[in-house]
């Protein structure tokens, strides 16, 4: 590996690496150097690497990630980029995921726009596509902002002349009222409940605003109760399970082998219709604390019909093949005093088995 001398003139964590601006092959590029040997050992069983950590957080915010500014950020990329397929031609490199809220609270531009703006100085840059494969986002407790933001950054990409993938490689709801991992003093009151339904609503939504993948944040909890902390965790440190995870395993099953997916939605509702094969998964949720009364048209050759909860519960349906079924979509929570509807109701899944 390359003399790891530089990195002690920077911090060693979220500092800008020494030698970043020389070429890939000097030994004192040392970035380059950690990416072609991280990508080398893990050839054929990783081939996709995440550059670094949302970096639209500035300096001087908390949380931050990255010291060094957008053209640092850029350099960064450029360097693991050239560096990974040299080594492996199947690498792919994502841009750190972004967390976007960092931009609109303290009233920036979208650090993708910002970022592809340093890049198209680069008179190497398109002919290397930018120097990166798939755009990755963060999204975070408000179901209604998952389509907003990824459609936000496809119309960045399209602006640009791109088209690259988009993935939600991170979105969760933590609960605040799990009583053995009480969130004190959260930022947002959702219970655990409103967890598992914001996981059905953010996975429906990343797909139909176009995410390639959606993936939750995260599996487990490791480590006992920080207080003050929140938890984004499907498991607990003890190993037992929040209703989360029933949630995602109904996604798991109920969303697999999406093959195309078409998005209703008016001032009451959401409706993401899964189209797979021989299913359909049509995914409802309120958009308001109001009840919505639903009536349906089955999918020509539909056989069957299940109507499952947001836990993969089925729930009572007379289907005998009728052209149409009704039912009731529950209001949403909106208990949070300062944001009101932050989880819309909970979602029903109406799942039609095809005849083959």
């Amino acid at each position: 590996m390359s003399d790891p001398a530089p990195w002690r003139n920077c911090h060693p964590v979220t500092g800008v690496p020494g030698g970043l601006r020389l070429p890939v092959d000097d030994p004192r590029n040392v970035w380059a150097g950690f990416v072609r040997r991280l990508v080398r050992e893990y050839a054929g069983r990783v081939n996709r690497f995440i550059i670094w950590n949302e970096p639209d957080i500035a300096p001087d915010e908390y949380g931050v990630q990255f010291l060094g500014t957008v053209e640092d950020y850029y350099q960064l990329v450029k360097v693991a980029y050239l560096a990974a397929k040299q080594t492996n031609p199947q690498a792919q490199i994502h841009l750190g995921g972004l967390t976007h809220w960092h931009d609109v609270v303290f009233k920036r531009r979208p650090y993708l726009e910002r970022f592809l703006e340093v890049a198209g100085r680069d008179p190497t840059a398109r002919e290397n596509n930018y120097y990166f494969d798939v755009v990755t986002v963060h999204i975070y407790f408000r179901t209604e902002t998952v389509y907003e933001i990824i459609t936000l950054f496809r119309d960045i990409l399209r602006r640009a002349g791109l088209q690259h993938p988009i993935w939600l490689n991170e979105t969760n709801a933590a609960p605040a009222n799990d009583p053995h991992m009480p969130w004190r003093n959260a930022m947002f009151q959702l219970t655990m409940d409103q967890q598992a339904a914001f996981l059905v609503q953010s996975f429906a939504l990343g797909l139909a605003a176009g995410a390639e993948r959606v993936a939750v944040y995260k599996l487990a909890e490791i480590y006992p109760p920080i207080p003050g902390a929140d938890y984004n965790g499907l498991y607990r440190p003890d190993g037992s399970a929040r209703p989360a995870v029933e949630a995602f395993r109904a996604i798991t099953t109920h969303f697999a082998g999406v093959r195309r997916v078409t998005h209703f939605v008016n001032s009451r509702y959401h409706e993401v219709r899964l189209e797979r094969e021989n299913a359909v998964t049509r995914v409802l949720w309120a958009r308001s604390d109001r009840w919505v009364p639903v009536s349906l048209t089955a999918t020509r050759g539909a056989q069957s019909v299940v109507i499952y909860d947001h836990l993969g519960q089925p729930l009572p349906l007379n289907f005998t093949g009728a052209l149409t079924y009704t039912f009731t979509l529950p209001g949403a929570v909106c208990r949070d005093p300062q944001h009101g509807c932050l989880v819309g109701g909970i979602p029903l899944l109406v799942v039609e088995t095809l005849k083959p």
